[in-house]
């Protein structure tokens, strides 16, 4: 885990969140949204692309746009 994946766990739990950091390989859409029923979570919050080549945004563009299509939790995308 990074410090900066750390920090935002422990900034979660602070303001009284239960946050988990989960490192999975695959379809990343597919494994959010089967590891957000899994965990019975109420909310999935995602990162939006920032200044990223083309590639990486159409790539990061498509997952988050398949979680907000076919999740069954809510979604915050932050940017």
């Amino acid at each position: 885990m990074s410090s900066l994946d750390y920090q935002a766990v422990q900034d979660f739990r602070t303001a009284r969140f239960q946050a988990n950091y989960i490192h999975k390989e695959g379809d990343a859409s597919a494994e959010i949204l089967k590891e957000a029923k899994q965990q019975a979570c109420d909310l999935i919050i995602m990162g939006s692309y920032g200044q990223h080549s083309a590639i990486i945004e159409v790539a990061l563009g498509s997952t988050i746009d398949e979680v907000l299509r076919t999740s069954e939790n809510s979604v915050l995308i932050c940017r």
